[in-house]
């Protein structure tokens, strides 16, 4: 074995020691003895004093009949004054052996039907709670079962010496991810290969969920339905769009995203197949991220605009099931790709001599594709702002001197987009009138539920909406309602309707990679750089700041969203950042960061989304 190789070892060895120590002190594991008969979601929530329980202060693991032992992590004990447990997501009946909670330098706490052990009260849906020998047992009759107990932590030095094996063994497996990270590839081939595993993952989650276990996916759903047999948009609140508005009033219908026409003229080519609506259209979904992957594969040599898709399981998440964003995020990437690749249908109209069936099929895509921003999710439109600056960089970069020709594409290219565009929405003038915002109102106040309607008066509304004329205040919103902290985790895995988290030390992992990715960027197109350069991460600064705070203005004014989703249109935006600091950016280090990123997400894909959401 060489001498550098041993000493790199030893090296990481010990720093993983170090760090190992640190995070065992940082993060309680609980050990969980149970016996089910049905499969759910067994959830420990945690408050320190004075505290709220919160979707942040969870963690969850997926439980079912047969299996006896469970482990997962939750926050730092010595700051948890009380548990809540849910052991159910459903009526059943559960058996807790014991629930044993250790974190070093504490001594373990354990809560079981023993004497001396904390006691669970019940405080919500529990038909009945017992305290037996063989342990703990509960009937839940509700989807929110709840149990609660105070605990008291006390210090106990000793507990290094049992965590010296975990610590040990924790180290030794970081010593050699660091030894891994040493042989990290200076390329970017690598990119389909994972993109290609990240498709498995998507499909594993279209294929074994339930229908309408993801937000909203029923009102997407039968707002495609519709498209299967019509060819143009209903009226505001008509009758044929009836069953598709939502419990708020809102019928996709009523937007102007192109989605749902794609999608449902997709699910009926696959009316033969022996599959429900909801799986074709998830499988229109599937084959949006197969194009990408194809592009990454075959027609990119940039194949790092794409390192964003593998950054988060979020956006593999929408990918997995129906809804508008997967279409958005979709349009966004092939929109940077033909304008950041050389030989992409765009450049190639602009730049090359074409027969005139090559020029006009390309004209039509682009045309078409440039067209279809203003039809995409209002987030979206962030990103037609980045990529209307980014295209005057690129003609700054060149002094504006392009050839005549070129200038003349440009100018069609323009105007036939503009006149697409603008045919849509000159069709909803002709159905809706020039007072659509007031249609909009009076719809929803005739199919939205009394607490979502606008004419409910406010008192009696849904607690999430008008925030601000309710006296809520900003700091309130991020501190009561955690918006920053809720916003940020949905951007990097919660799944479900906002119900399954990760653990506190997932999302702290996350963090930490991604300050030093945003490093990487700002050293890579600030620090002696051209100027383009720097227009172009200013560019990307100012369209995110603004999309994050017209998403905060919606939540605080309209309805409270403190959803991931919402900052998607970035990802894109940063891919095509780096295209441009390609030769700036430290490959080794960037692909270091992107690799336990994709690590860290393919972690809470499988274990806090897909194993325990529930299945067909």
């Amino acid at each position: 074995m060489p001498a550098a190789f041993t000493k790199r070892l030893v090296v990481f060895f010990v720093l993983g020691l170090l760090l190992s120590g640190w995070l065992l002190s940082r993060h309680a594991l609980v050990r969980l003895t149970l016996r089910t008969d049905t499969r759910g979601v067994f959830k420990i929530y945690w408050a320190g004093q004075g505290q709220r329980y919160s979707e942040s202060r969870s963690a969850s693991v997926a439980i079912r009949p047969g299996r006896k032992q469970y482990a997962f992590f939750i926050g730092d004990l010595g700051k948890i004054h009380s548990l809540r447990i849910d052991p159910l997501d459903r009526p059943g009946k559960i058996v807790i052996g014991e629930i044993r909670i250790s974190q070093v330098p504490f001594e373990a706490v354990e809560i079981s039907s023993r004497q001396g052990s904390p006691r669970l009260a019940p405080l919500n849906q529990i038909a009945k709670l017992e305290f037996r020998r063989a342990g703990i047992a509960v009937i839940t009759d509700g989807r929110d079962p709840q149990l609660e107990t105070a605990i008291r932590v006390r210090s106990d030095s000793r507990s290094w010496l049992a965590a010296v094996v975990k610590i040990a063994v924790l180290a030794a497996v970081l010593g050699l991810l660091a030894e891994m990270a040493v042989r990290v590839p200076a390329g970017f081939d690598y990119a389909p290969g994972l993109m290609a595993l990240v498709l498995g993952l998507i499909m594993a989650m279209a294929v074994v969920s339930r229908f309408n276990m993801h937000p909203d996916e029923y009102v997407h759903v039968r707002a495609a339905g519709f498209y299967e047999t019509h060819w143009l948009p209903p009226a505001i609140c008509a009758a044929e769009a009836a069953g598709t508005y939502s419990v708020h009033g809102v019928s996709r219908l009523d937007s102007f995203e192109a989605v749902y026409f794609f999608a449902g003229k997709f699910s009926r080519m696959l009316e033969m197949a022996p599959m429900e609506r909801y799986l074709r259209l998830r499988f229109f979904n599937l084959a949006l991220f197969g194009i990408l992957l194809w592009l990454c594969l075959v027609k990119s040599r940039h194949r790092l605009l794409y390192l964003p898709l593998l950054a988060s399981p979020q956006v593999w998440y929408i990918f997995s099931y129906f809804n508008s964003d997967a279409f958005s995020l979709f349009t966004c990437f092939l929109l940077g790709y033909m304008v950041v690749e050389r030989k992409s249908p765009a450049s190639r109209l602009l730049l090359e001599d074409l027969p005139t069936a090559g020029f006009l099929v390309r004209l039509a895509f682009t045309c078409v594709m440039l067209a279809m921003v203003p039809l995409l999710k209002l987030n979206f439109y962030f990103f037609g702002i980045f990529l209307v600056v980014f295209l005057a960089i690129r003609l700054l970069e060149n002094g504006f001197s392009l050839p005549a020709v070129v200038w003349k594409r440009l100018a069609m290219v323009a105007l036939i987009a503009m006149v697409l565009a603008a045919g849509r929405f000159g069709f909803d003038v002709y159905q809706n009138g020039w007072h659509r915002s007031e249609k909009l109102t009076d719809c929803r106040n005739r199919q939205a539920r009394p607490r979502f309607r606008p004419d409910t008066p406010l008192k009696d509304q849904y607690f999430g909406l008008n925030l601000r004329k309710r006296g809520v205040s900003v700091r309130q919103v991020f501190e009561r309602y955690g918006w920053g902290r809720v916003s940020f985790q949905s951007t990097f895995g919660v799944y479900g309707y906002m119900s399954l988290y990760g653990s506190p030390f997932y999302y702290q992992a996350v963090k930490y990679l991604l300050y030093l990715l945003a490093a990487l960027l700002l050293w890579a197109t600030l620090w002696r750089t051209p100027l383009s350069l720097k227009m172009d991460m200013a560019n990307l600064l100012v369209c995110a700041a603004a999309l994050v705070a017209a998403a905060f203005w919606n939540s605080w004014n309209v309805d409270l969203q403190n959803q991931g989703r919402y900052f998607l249109p970035v990802f894109a935006m940063a891919g095509m950042l780096m295209v441009q600091a390609e030769k700036r950016l430290p490959a080794k280090l960037l692909n270091l960061v992107v690799i336990c990123l994709f690590i860290l997400g393919t972690y809470s894909f499988l274990f806090y989304g897909l194993l325990p959401i529930p299945k067909v």
